[in-house]
């Protein structure tokens, strides 16, 4: 809506990549941006799906001896 905002204020990774990648024919480059988008939400959701499974596992064994 405010096309990245003030000075790009506004503007998230996928808005940069879109804009860079689509809009700018700059291919190589928007690639770029998203493999490291994939790569930071890669890492965010194994850190994620460890410690549920450690809260989860750590529940169970409790409640089960317990």
């Amino acid at each position: 809506m405010t096309l990245g905002g003030p000075a790009n204020s506004s503007q998230t990774m996928l808005t940069y990549l879109y804009f860079n990648g689509a809009e700018r024919t700059q291919f190589g480059y928007g690639t770029a941006v998203s493999v490291i988008l994939f790569l930071i939400s890669f890492v965010f959701a194994l850190a994620y799906q460890r410690y549920a499974l450690r809260r989860d596992t750590a529940g169970a064994l409790t409640r089960a001896v317990g």
